[in-house]
Formats: C-alpha cells, structure tokens, sequence
C-alpha cells in the first residue's frame, strides 16, 4: 500500500500518489526535455528557413515545403526502429540518448552554416527530424507510465501547451538569429552556436530527471526489414478499428496542421507583408490557440478520455478556415501599422489553435490510454508514420499548390495600378528591371527589397508575382480547402460518436451555467452494467449525469419530456428510454432498461418518479427493483446536491418561475458505494439518503457563514419591518443590522477582552424580543460564540453552565436580572448602561457600514471571511446523565443547514411572520426564531413568555402572524385563552418536544382553521429532523404529511433505526433506536470528547429514542427509552434522579440499586415520571421535598403518586436494566 504524500492536483480529480501525478520530478523532467528539444527543432528550422532566403535563386514556398518535408520524413522511415526502441529498450535511456544526439546534430548545424551550402544545412534539419522522431514514441508511451490514468489527459494538454511555446519561443529566436548573424548567418555565427548547443546541453540535464522506466518487451528484435515491420506495426494498429480512426484522425490533424503553418508565411506575403516580422505574430496567435485548446481539452476531460470534445474542435477547423478565406485587403498601412484585417487573421489563427487543440489532445489520450501496454511503442510508431506521411503529403501539396501556373503580365499591372499613376509607373520600371535581372540569370530578393523599400512593398509584390506567373491556389483558397476537407470528418465523427458528443455537449453546457464538482467517480464501474438511482431535484438532472459520466448514461424519461420532434431525435442518439403510466407500456420500459444492463450499460432512473417539490426525498417506486431481476447489475446511489433553488426546481412552487442567477451556481454530484442485490427500494432510498447527508455536510467549508447571509437578508428588506415584540417597537433590516454594529463597537472597545483566545464565550441572559436579537446579533458579528442561559433553572446550575464554558460576561437587563433575583459567577454588563456610551462616531460608522457598504467588503471589514461552517456559533446548555450540565456545541453550518432546511420543508415565504414565544436558550428558539429570521427574507414578533396566551395572542393579530412553532401543551393553552380572531392569518402550525395528539390538532383546527403538524428534533442536532409539510404549504400531489408520524427527514439529514443493543441496522417498519446523521449533528459536547464520543457514531447521532420508518421515509417515534423524557419541551434525564435518590435514601452505603426511573405518555405534559423502587427507607413526600430543597427545577421532580413499589428492579441476563421491562411495568400501573 502506497503510503507517500499525496498531490491533490485539479479539484476535478481525486488525489494520486506524488509520484504518479502532474508534479512528480519525472513528468516534469519530461515537460522541460519536450519543451528544450522542440524549442531546438524550431530554433534550427526557421534559421535554416531565413538563412536560404539569403541565397540567390531560392524559391520561398518551395524552400518552406522542402524544408518541412527533410524534418518530416525521417519519422516516416525511422517509425519502424523509433518504435523498437520505446519497447525494447527503457524509455527513459532512449530519451537521454536522443538529447546527447540532439547536441551532435546542433554542433553540424553549426559547421553547415560556416560552409555555406544550403543544402548541407537541409541534410542537418533532417537529421533533427530523425532524432525527434526516435523521441517521439518514447515521449508519448512514457506519459501512461508517469502518470495515474486520471492525468493522462492533462499531461497531455500540457505537453501540448509546452509543444506550442516551445514552437513560438523557437519560431522567434530562430528568425531572430537569422537576421542578428547578418547575411548567410555567418557574420555572427557564435551566437547560433550557444543558443544552440546551450539549448541542446540543457534538454539532456533535464532528461537526467526522468526515473528508471522499465523495458515494455526486452526480447523483441530490431526490424532489421524496417519496412516490413512498419507493415506489421500498421497491422497491428488497424487489429483495433477505433484505434486506427483515432490515428487516421491524429493523422488527419496534423496534415492539415502543416499545411496550415506552410501558409502562413505566403497569406502574410499576398496581403502586402513583406518582413519575416511580420509573419510572426499570426504564427504565435496560431500557436497560442493551440496551447490554449490543448489546456481547454485538458481540463474539460476531467481525468477522462473524452472524445466528446472532438465534434467542437472539428466545427472550429471548419469554421476559421473558411473565416481565413474571406479576409481581404491589405495587412499593414503604409506606415507599417496592422490594419483590422490583420488582427482579424490573428484572432481567427488564435481560433484555428484552439480548435486544433481541442481536436488532437483527445485522440492522443485515448491512443495513449487504450493502447495495449506490450505494444504501445508500435502502435505509437504506426501512429508517427501516418501523422508524418500526412504532414509529408501535406508539405509535397503545398509545394504543388504554390507552383507557378498561370503566366503574369504587364498589362495585369496596368490594370491593377490603373488608378494611381505614380505606383503605375513604379511598376513599369520594376517590371523591366526584374525581367532584365531574370533573362541574365540573376536572382531576385524580394524580402531584401521590401525591407529596403517598405513604402514600395505592394508594388514589389505585385511585380514579382507577374513576372513569376500566378499559383495554382492562393494562400486564401487554401485555407478554404482545409475548410472544406474538415466538413466531412466532422460529419464522420457526429456519425460515429454520437453519444460522446452529446455526452460532451451536456458537459459544457452544464459547466458553463454550473460549477460541478463531482464525487465518488470511482464507484462508477469502467465497464459492466450499472443501474444509478439519483435523487431528483431539478428538470436538468439527467442531464448533469449524462454530462459527468465518463460512460454513456442511458436514462428512463417520462415520455411527455420528450414528445417534440427534434427532442425525440436527440433522445433517440443518447439511447433514452420513454416510459409511460400504462402497465404495458411500463412493462415495455422496464424490459428495455434491463436488456440494457445485461448487455453492460448504465442505466438510470429516478426512483422518485417526478421532480421533488420541497426538495426532500420522496417515496422510491418498486419500479427500480424490477429493472434489476434477471441482471448482475449493482446499483449506484446518486445525489445531486445544491440544485435546489435554481430556475430548474420547485423551490416557489413552479419550474423556470425564477429570475436566473448571475454568477454560475456551485453544484455537487456524489455517487455512492454500489449496492448488491438491494432487498428494497427502501434500502436504496436510505442510501441515497445517507449520501444526501454526506453531501450537505460537506458544504460547510464552502457555504456563506450566518452572519454573513444575515448581512444580505437585512439589507434587502432594509426598509422593511423585519422584527417586533411585545413593546410594540419593530425594526427595519437596516436598523437591525446599525445597532447591531453599533453594539458590536461598544463591546469590542468596552467588554470583551481584545483576543477570541481570551474570551470566546459569552453569556446572554435575555427573553424573546428585539434586544436579544441584536445582542446575539452583535455577539456573533464579535467572532465570539453567543451562550444564551437557561433562566429557569437554578442558580447553581446556571453558574455551573457559566463554569463549564468560562463565560467571563454575562449580557442582561436590569429588568431580568431583578425577577430573576440571582447571583451570577461572572461579570454582569447591563444594556441599559451602554445608552449614553454611544457617540456620534459609533452611529455614524455603523449607519454607513449598514445603508451603504457594499456586502463583500463589509465581510472583510468586520472580519466574516475569515468564517467557516466548522467555527462554532453557539452553546445550548442541556443536562446530562450525570447531572452536571452540558454544552452542546453548535457550528455555523449545523445551524445554517438547519435554516435551509426550514426553507425548504416550509416554503416561508417574505410576508410571512414567525411568533417568536420559544425561548433562545432553546435549540428551536434559537435556531427557529433567531437565525431563520435573521437568515432568510422573513419576519417575526415575539414575546417575553410562551405561557402568556392572551398576550401572544394579541401579539399575532397585530402582527398577522402566520407561522407558528410551540409544543403541544402551549397549543392547549391558546385553545382556551385566545379568541380565533387572533389568528386570523396563521397558515402554519409546526408542533415539537412533545407527542401531538390528533385530538388536539382536530381542536386547534375547528378553533382556529389550521391543523397542526408535528416535527421532531433534538438540542444536539440543532433540532430539526424531520417535519410533516403543513397542508397550506404542500406543493405536491403526493403524501408529504402523515398524522402520527413526526414526518419525513428534512434535506440533507438521513435518519435510520438499529437494534438498541447491536446497533446492526433493521428492516422497514421494524422499531428501533433511531440515528440520525447530516450537517445539522451537532460538533459535540463542550470539552467532553467522551461524552460526545457516546453519542456520535461513525457521524450517527444516537437520539436515544425508539422509532419506526415506513417505506414512505415518514418517522414514527414510539418509544422513549433513552433514559430522557421530554417534559414540556424540555430534556429530563432519569440517571441523574435515580443517582440523588440513591444518595438520599442509602447515602454512603449504595450497595444495591433501590430506585430506577421511567416513563409513561401524559396527555398533558407529554410524558409523566415514574419512579420504581423497592422498599426504602423515605416516603415520596420526603423524596420530592428533597429534590425542591436541593433548587432541581420543577420538571426533574416527580409527583407523590408517581411511585411503584416492586419485590425487585427488572434486570436483563446481561445484568443490564431491562428498559422496556421498566416502561412497561410504569404502564401497566398507571396508563389503566
């Protein structure tokens, strides 16, 4: 097992070991040996290329095809042993040995150029053509042996990128030697020889890089019938059909290619050039596209082979060529400036690379990827031969296309000048000069001309190209031929890949919209049958599949999605199959997809059957198990994540009914583990579920922290009422947002200690209402951590919380703090004292951060940025097994997926109102009636106390309240105390803590018009669960409540049931401990790591309470043997009253337990305290008088009925408490 450092690479890519990646020291001793040896091959050309234009008699174009025509046909004649080499031999030894003989041939070049013969420095180009085309399959075969298979397009997209700025750099330098060592290069010959030998020095110290790469066939023997054996390699290349189209079409690109490049120089020259300087520039835009297309293709492949992007670059070789053609007039004024013609054949050049960047890197990584391993080097050769004999023919045709053929004439000059009489007779007196030149034999230089003359360039031109005679096609009908050749190869490719091109289609659009990130690729089988079962949020989901798969997806759609004609044809190419509601029609689909499966495709279907409404998983349909009898498919679960809310989602209740949003949506695709022979579509569900809740809880690193997203929702209803309370003030979302900076100046320069470090909790003792909301508010914008104390509890356990969390601060009033009447350990700041603290500076400072500053750069002012999901944002003190209280330490992101979610299950709309009663020391106030307000584009009016019923009525119907959140008990208590006019425009009832009776929503209901629905949660999982839609806020035709149940789990949170003693997972509709895993799982206990360890499980939150799930997802709770009861809203621990009691009753002699605590349901308070014991030495009386004396709060204390004496407390054979033995003894007795 690998156990290296790890290079993450691309963050389309999973992490490869270093020596397998991009940055490993021998892929980038390749990269810079590449970059050096054809830096030297175009250095030594275009010298060679300038050079000959200083010799008399040379012909331009024919010294051009000439030239390319030496370099190329060594890898025609050498592919034979270049490929026997690269299997034979290490790669790594026959790269170094090219480079040592890069550096003789560079040193002949030297001495060609010294004699002076042209050909002889021919000869030289040519021999560098035989040591590259010995490089070449060494290079390209050595690439799969670097680098994971997931890199292999990437490096080749660099190597092409290096292969292009090695040709600019060697185009530039060597025109530039060519006129800085004078005439024939001669006059300064040393400079030739350093930059060449000093190149070729270099490219040999990098190949030193490359490690040690073993032999791919030590026994094979050199081809000694060299041709025979560039048969035998083409046999073996064209043994694989796809194999030979993909070298046909390598082949293809690089004929058209050459013949591209040769023109260049003429296109320059007809359009009025006359310097080599000037043709550099097109060369280097021509160059630059093709680096930025093979990084294009690169990058697009994400660590695949895809074909996919062939179909755009070939529209692109179709499109700039036949764009070249119709560039006319001159490039350059008189003054030697570029006019708009010239830079627009540079940008269509830029065009042309870039296509051909896209169209090659792909077919290079398909060959490199998919050739055999033991052959590669020949299949590679086979591959040069082809590629080289192309760009041979392609040079040979150039030459015969440039040859003169039709007879120039003075009077073509007369009419061409016929309107300027001064060029005129220039011409005519050029013309009899050059004709007089060229009957006494003499050559004529026409660049040195045009370099002398620049003011007569054109008419230079013009008057050689007479006396020459025209050729057979001009530079502009040859780049129209190259257009015209590449339309039926692009046709070919449509034809053959239809699929991949799609598949790329999807990809790109998807992308441009989207920024995809896509994890578990790796579960997706490289080949065999699978079947994906995704969730479904969006209309554009299949298509996002479609676009990430590496392998074609074949998706069942509803056949309504794909009635019109060209759908139907385009759905046609991608293999989809339509399904329809009739039985046989269903029977039909579903016999397709299996077919599919058995004959090895991927298959996909959206078990949901239709687009989720709320964004919360739906029912899965027994379809999907059909699709898989009679196949070995495994399937694949699947969940897009971050769709909803786009204009493709049901988030406002209808498709596209949304303003599209400006900047690309961030989107993540995870596929799961595969599944073997899933029993039920449930089992499917809950793991695409479970993977749900992966996803979410990954988002924290990425997702806009609370007060962030605080900061934007103020400001957009900065005019707008946004809170209220009982004191009848309400604040707009700018004037939350000022005083809250505004309290946030005064505590950082007054209260808090200037570090984090030093003080990171602080304590809040505040009810419900505007205060507390801007003091939480400005807490958070501190960076610190916002402790809001329990009231109700005692002062002993409120300092103990204090303690726990070294709160050195205490926020309150004077008010509270005068009824509460307590002495508190830490230091008390009134907010009543900070009122004539505030200056001048202070308002004005914060009105302008608030009315003004824009939203990024206030997060960099207050320091926001610096936020991630994973800091903390609060502590919610609860009680513990062992009675000292405990800390339940709440991240940003626990919260803010928790508000999210809320969004999504109740569709909260602007003009709703939220009634704030429940307290913010409360996981459901704090999250509920403070983040959510503060979070999302809502309101809320609150109030002091949630027992006060007449005064929170009178609350809502001042406010027109239309949402409410309280447990049952408080629901009872606004049945008889508030009159249904208060309610007028309540729309959502969402009852918790407690177990709602259907009598009470039938009540609420005939009182008030609205039926309660029930949710559940729990402190520790900052609470939100699960929830049933409200009836008035359902946007689908399907169950998404179910009286009786708590509803289903919200987006992003799984939830599953285990055995309570193995923890081994149970079938549906079995009860059992219920856990719950998702972004909302708390981070864990304050400084208890123990503690939180008991709790959390491989991410599962045991929630300590008996439940059920039927197939629907919907929970039903049926049990609470956890060792809590929920009283009143509130989390009441047994151990910690059996622990007083036995102290109380037997003090220091404890030998034997004498008294358990259980439960029973109670149909006021939710649950009733039972206390079983055996016979003792204290009366109930005496007990529960105990318990008040010691300040426990009045819901930790049982009534003086609620005891049962039994002969001996149940025990199970592992000497375990027999939970369920205990409640169902409390039942027996006292639920009659």
């Amino acid at each position: 097992m690998h156990s290296g450092p790890i290079a993450s690479g691309s963050k389309h890519l999973a992490a490869v070991p270093r020596e397998r990646s991009l940055v490993s020291k021998s892929f980038l001793g390749l990269l810079f040996t590449q970059f050096l040896g054809a830096t030297n091959d175009n250095i030594l050309r275009w010298l060679v290329i300038g050079i000959g234009k200083d010799y008399a008699g040379v012909n331009v174009s024919n010294l051009l095809a000439l030239g390319t025509a030496v370099f190329v046909l060594p890898y025609i004649l050498l592919a034979a042993p270049a490929g026997y080499l690269a299997d034979r031999y290490s790669k790594r030894q026959v790269i170094v040995l090219c480079k040592v003989g890069e550096g003789l041939i560079m040193a002949l070049a030297i001495v060609a150029i010294l004699v002076g013969h042209i050909w002889l420095m021919l000869l030289v180009l040519g021999l560098a053509g035989a040591q590259a085309a010995l490089f070449g399959p060494a290079k390209l075969g050595s690439i799969p042996e670097m680098v994971d298979d997931s890199r292999i397009s990437a490096a080749n997209g660099l190597i092409g990128l290096t292969t292009v700025f090695s040709t600019m750099v060697g185009t530039y330098a060597g025109s530039w030697l060519a006129d800085f060592t004078g005439d024939k290069g001669q006059a300064h010959w040393q400079w030739s020889a350093v930059v060449l030998l000093g190149v070729a020095v270099a490219g040999w110290l990098t190949s030193l890089l490359i490690a040690k790469l073993p032999a791919a066939d030590a026994t094979r023997r050199f081809p000694w019938d060299m041709a025979q054996q560039s048969w035998r390699d083409l046999k073996t290349l064209a043994y694989t059909p796809a194999m030979l189209r993909v070298a046909m079409g390598i082949m293809f690109f690089w004929t058209l290619g050459a013949l591209a490049h040769l023109n260049i120089d003429q296109f320059v020259f007809e359009a009025g050039g006359g310097k080599q300087t000037q043709v550099a520039p097109l060369l280097a835009a021509l160059v630059i596209g093709i680096g930025v297309g093979s990084v294009l293709a690169g990058v697009w492949s994400a660590g695949r082979v895809e074909l996919g992007i062939l179909p755009l670059g070939a529209l692109g070789l179709i499109i700039a060529p036949l764009l070249l053609f119709t560039v006319e007039g001159e490039f350059f004024e008189p003054s030697g400036d570029w006019t708009l013609s010239y830079i627009v054949a540079c940008l269509l050049l830029l065009l042309l690379g870039c296509s051909a960047g896209l169209f090659d890197v792909p077919l290079a990584s398909y060959m490199q990827h998919y050739s055999p391993k033991d052959r590669r080097g020949s299949v590679l050769a086979a591959s040069n031969l082809l590629t080289f004999g192309g760009m041979l023919i392609a040079a040979l045709a150039f030459g015969a296309m440039r040859m003169p053929v039709h007879e120039g004439s003075l009077a073509h000059l007369r009419t061409q000048f016929a309107d300027n009489p001064q060029r005129l007779a220039e011409a005519e007196a050029m013309w009899a000069d050059f004709k007089a030149q060229r009957d006494a034999g003499e050559s004529i230089d026409v660049h040195r001309l045009t370099e002398e003359r620049p003011e007569q360039a054109v008419v230079i031109r013009e008057v050689y190209q007479e006396l020459v005679g025209h050729p057979l096609l001009t530079a502009r009908q040859i780049f129209l031929l190259c257009g015209m050749l590449t339309i039926p190869v692009f046709i070919y490719i449509i034809v053959l890949i239809p699929q991949a091109t799609i598949r790329f289609m999807a990809w790109l659009l998807t992308h441009t919209f989207y920024k995809v990130r896509v994890f578990g690729r790796k579960n997706l089988p490289e080949e065999g049958p699978a079947l994906l079962a995704p969730n479904h949020v969006s209309w554009l989901d299949g298509l996002l599949l479609v676009a990430v798969s590496p392998r074609p997806v074949r998706l069942i759609v509803s056949r309504g999605y794909i009635e019109k004609w060209y759908i139907r044809g385009l759905a046609r190419l991608m293999g989809v199959i339509p399904i329809l509601e009739s039985p046989k029609a269903l029977r039909s689909a579903i016999d397709t997809a299996r077919d599919a499966l058995n004959n090895g495709e991927i298959v996909c279907i959206f078990p949901e059957g239709r687009i989720s409404p709320s964004g919360q998983l739906q029912t899965f349909k027994p379809g999907v198990l059909e699709i898989l009898k009679g196949s070995t498919a495994e399937v694949i679960p699947v969940y897009l994540d971050e769709l909803w809310g786009s204009i493709f989602s049901f988030r406002g209740g209808k498709l596209f009914a949304k303003s599209p949003e400006l900047s690309p949506r961030r989107v993540s695709i995870w596929f799961g583990e595969p599944l073997h022979e899933p029993g039920s579509a449930y089992e499917i569900r809950n793991a695409v579920q479970a993977l749900g809740a992966l996803a979410v809880t990954r988002r924290k690193q990425r997702a806009m922290v609370l007060p962030r997203l605080m900061i934007r929702k103020c400001r957009k209803a900065m005019f707008r009422w946004k809170i209220a309370d009982s004191t009848g003030q309400s604040l707009t979302g700018a004037q939350i947002l000022m005083r809250a900076l505004i309290l946030r100046r005064l505590l950082l320069r007054e209260v808090f200690a200037p570090q984090v470090a030093d003080e990171k909790y602080i304590g809040i003792l505040l009810p419900p209402s505007n205060g507390a909301v801007l003091v939480n508010a400005a807490v958070t914008l501190c960076g610190r951590v916002a402790c809001n104390l329990n009231y109700t509890v005692s002062a002993e356990i409120m300092n103990k919380c204090i303690a726990k969390a070294g709160i050195k601060h205490v926020l309150t009033s004077q008010k509270v703090l005068d009824k509460l009447g307590m002495q508190l350990d830490a230091k008390v700041i009134l907010l009543e004292d900070f009122k004539d603290r505030v200056t001048t500076a202070d308002k004005l400072t914060s009105a302008a951060l608030a009315y003004a500053m824009p939203a990024p750069l206030l997060d960099r002012i207050l320091g926001l940025h610096r936020m991630s999901g994973d800091d903390e944002l609060t502590v919610i003190f609860t009680s513990g097994s062992t009675g000292e209280p405990k800390g339940v330490v709440l991240t940003h992101h626990n919260v803010g997926s928790n508000v999210e979610a809320i969004l999504q299950a109740v569709h909260l709309r602007r003009d709703d109102t939220v009634l704030g009663i429940v307290p913010f020391f409360h996981s459901l106030g704090f999250t509920v009636t403070l983040w959510t307000i503060l979070g999302l584009d809502v309101r809320c009016a609150y109030h002091f106390s949630p027992l006060e019923a007449q005064q929170i009525g009178k609350l809502a119907k001042k406010w027109d309240a239309t949402v409410l959140l309280a447990t049952p008990t408080f629901l009872r208590n606004f049945i008889r105390r508030c009159d249904p006019a208060d309610f007028t425009h309540l729309e959502v009832a969402v009852a918790g803590a407690e177990k709602l009776p259907i009598a009470l929503c039938e009540a609420f209901e005939e009182r008030f018009g609205v039926r309660p629905v029930e949710g559940y949660g729990t402190t520790e999982l900052s609470p939100l669960v699960s929830v049933n839609i409200p009836p008035n806020r359902s946007q689908s035709n399907e169950i998404d409540a179910k009286e009786g149940t708590v509803g289903r789990p919200v987006a992003g949170v799984a939830a599953k049931v285990v055995d309570p003693e193995t923890f081994v997972d149970l079938p549906i509709e079995s009860p059992g401990m219920l856990l719950i895993k998702g972004p909302n799982v708390m981070k864990g206990y304050l400084h208890e790591p123990a503690k939180t360890a008991e709790v959390i499980r491989d991410g599962w939150y045991v929630t300590g309470d008996i439940a059920k799930i039927d197939r629907h997802g919907f929970i039903e709770i049926t049990g609470r043997l956890s060792r809590f009861s929920k009283i009143g809203g509130e989390m009441v621990p047994h151990l910690n009253i059996e622990e007083e009691i036995q102290n109380f009753v037997q003090g220091a002699n404890q030998d034997e337990l004498v008294a358990v605590v259980t439960s029973v349901p109670d149909e006021k308070k939710g649950e009733r305290l039972i206390v079983v014991h055996t016979k003792i030495g204290k009366t109930p009386a005496e007990i529960c008088e105990h318990l008040k004396k010691i300040g426990w709060p009045n819901l930790w204390i049982p009534g003086t009925d609620s005891f049962l004496e039994v002969a001996e407390i149940p025990v199970l054979g592992t000497g375990k408490l027999d939970l369920k033995g205990l409640s169902d003894l409390a039942k027996s007795r006292f639920c009659i």
